[in-house]
């Protein structure tokens, strides 16, 4: 599972997933979704997602989640790498 939460404020985020087999540079998993298009409960937002793990062949990856901020034009990208055997 997936999971990232922020404090929500009235201006517009895109969140973005991507995992990317690091053996061969290729993205496997991508996908965005805009923050009106997720919940807010107890004044936070989260993005939750399931991967099966049957979409990933046995190996190295990593993931990156994207958070754009489209007002302030930030952006933070924080990456994990994890194995599947």
């Amino acid at each position: 599972m997936i999971s990232y939460k922020f404090c929500p404020h009235p201006f517009p985020r895109v969140l973005a997933c991507e995992i990317v087999d690091t053996g061969t540079g290729q993205s496997v998993i991508d996908f965005t979704q805009s923050a009106q298009e997720m919940g807010s409960v107890g004044g936070q937002m989260a993005l939750e997602k399931s991967l099966p793990l049957s979409k990933l062949a046995p190996g190295n990856y990593q993931i990156t989640v994207r958070v754009d901020d489209l007002v302030s034009r930030q952006t933070i990208s924080p990456t994990a790498k994890f194995t599947v055997q």
